[in-house]
Parts: structure tokens; sequence; C-alpha cells
């Protein structure tokens, strides 16, 4: 998206907070000067993810390589559907054993 500021932004902006961070990526920044006033324009791109789902250190070295990153939460299997596999999976054990 693009994003106007009153100063010029940094390439890449880092907060942690509770395990979670928070990072904006400017790319393409531009001085635009409109009325006699200075304004940056720039691309932005916003991430929030867990601290270990990407290498900080390698996001803020080359922002540009993640501009067009999107966290994508792990699916977690419902709790029911595991259930009955393993309840499955016991009648079938069992069932051999029986007709074994």
């Amino acid at each position: 998206m693009k994003s106007c500021y009153s100063m010029r932004p940094d390439e890449v902006t880092v907060s942690v907070s509770n395990g979670v961070a928070y990072i904006v990526l400017c790319q393409n920044i531009e001085s635009v000067i409109t009325d006699g006033l200075e304004t940056w324009m720039c691309d932005e791109h916003q991430i929030i993810c867990p601290v270990d789902a990407l290498d900080l250190n390698d996001v803020q070295a080359n922002p540009a390589k993640y501009m067009d990153y999107e966290y994508k939460k792990p699916v977690e299997p419902d709790p029911a559907e595991v259930r009955m596999k393993e309840l499955e999976d016991a009648i079938i054990e069992l069932a051999e054993i029986i007709g074994g």
C-alpha cells in the first residue's frame, strides 16, 4: 500500500511485545514537495507474526524480500476429528486382534 509520512520513514521498523513482532517495511521512499511542504511517499507493508515466525535480523537486512510476506497461522486440527481418528485406529486394532 502507498503511504505518506511527514518525516522520512525508516526502511524497517520492528517492535516486539509479548512474543509478537510488529514489522513495518517502507520501500521506494521518495520526497514529494507540494506547496512548499515536504512529505515522504513510500510503498508500505505491515507484518504481525510470532517472534519466531521470521528471522528478524534477515528482515532488517533484506526488507525488500519481505514486502509480499503474509503470515499464515498454522491450521490446528479439529479436536473432534483427532479423537475420531484415534477411536477409528483403536477399533481397527481391536478388529485385527479379534480376527487374528
